[in-house]
């Protein structure tokens, strides 16, 4: 029988949004990758045969034993990818990408990710890859994509590229509650939320829906230049810059001096974890009190001290956080993101 292992807290905290926002997209991660060097369906689809041979979190399975959530890695197997074409078919194409984005692809026992391999309206091949968060963000994803233009590209993937096995990654998790290190965070985490009270910017909707509309504003190279001059200038990220700004909308909002603002954190600390695929970022909450008295730069460097408050302590359980705190509400109905992944 195949080997099952626990889930990850990441996975928890993920598998959770999709058990409330079920048979959704919601935890889809989508991209497309524009293919305009000469290479034929042949030399992209087994360049992707070998991404799968290699990144074992494409190989994972959800699976329930008992009523619990658990994973497992199936052995690889060579699969020919879907082929789509929309040569010249402008329409079918944007309604194809839309529609198959949305799909629910969360199913027991069963692949967690979609790949198709298309020609695009004006001629030239491309990959749609879709993953599902559970075995994936960001960072991971960036990896995958990385590792597949050097294969068509004829370069080597080096067992440095590929990282740790998933598994191997988060296996220090299923001893964490055990050590001392645990109870440092929970006594840092009970601190944090001792005069911790509701704390909701938005209202709630009465529609429970996954269903939301997004504002997309593209800063200028200029506006872009002065943002980094700026944090570069007064020794801050631009995590840390916004995550500032969020705090004060937040109070200027909710009138509470103490306030939670989400932070995603990529939670990769190793070099081996850091070009491993997988799901290892996470939302938690910066809890900052807000003195209206003090200055800008003050306010900056107390949002600096506690971002480093948090990664120190990050591994705790984001359940564990709720429940320490009573339940409270607004923890992280808000979040900051700042995503930095070359491609």
């Amino acid at each position: 029988m195949t080997e099952t292992k626990l889930l990850s807290y990441a996975q928890k905290e993920i598998l959770q949004i999709e058990q409330y926002y079920e048979n959704t997209s919601i935890s889809n991660i989508a991209g497309v990758v524009h293919m305009k060097n000469d290479v034929s369906y042949d030399e992209i689809n087994e360049a992707f045969n070998e991404i799968v041979k290699q990144h074992d979190t494409l190989r994972i399975r959800i699976t329930k034993e008992d009523g619990v959530y658990k994973q497992y890695v199936v052995d690889y197997e060579h699969e020919d990818f879907e082929f789509v074409d929309f040569y010249q078919d402008q329409e079918g194409y944007e309604k194809w990408i839309k529609e198959t984005a949305s799909t629910n692809i969360f199913n027991l026992d069963d692949k967690l990710y979609k790949t198709v391999v298309f020609k695009y309206p004006e001629g030239y091949y491309g990959i749609f890859l879709l993953q599902h968060h559970l075995i994936s963000d960001a960072w991971g994803v960036t990896i995958v994509v990385n590792n597949l233009i050097k294969k068509l590209l004829g370069k080597s993937v080096s067992e440095e590229d590929i990282g740790a096995t998933y598994f191997e990654a988060i296996e220090s998790e299923d001893k964490y509650e055990t050590t001392n290190r645990f109870n440092k965070d929970k006594a840092f985490w009970l601190e944090k939320l001792e005069n911790f009270e509701d704390n909701i910017l938005f209202d709630k909707s009465t529609l429970d829906s996954a269903i939301g509309k997004r504002i997309s504003v593209k800063l200028s190279e200029a506006e872009t230049k002065r943002i980094f001059q700026y944090c570069e200038a007064h020794g801050v990220s631009i995590s840390n810059l916004f995550s500032a700004i969020m705090q004060i909308i937040k109070h200027k909002n909710t009138l509470s001096t103490t306030n939670s603002v989400g932070l995603l954190i990529h939670n990769r600390n190793t070099k081996k974890e850091k070009s491993s695929t997988g799901i290892f970022s996470r939302v938690l909450p910066m809890i900052v009190d807000t003195d209206p008295e003090q200055t800008v730069q003050d306010y900056l460097e107390k949002i600096r001290r506690e971002s480093l408050n948090l990664l120190k302590h990050r591994k705790y359980p984001y359940d564990y956080i709720v429940e320490n705190s009573g339940n409270k509400k607004g923890l992280v109905d808000c979040f900051v993101s700042f995503q930095k992944h070359t491609i």
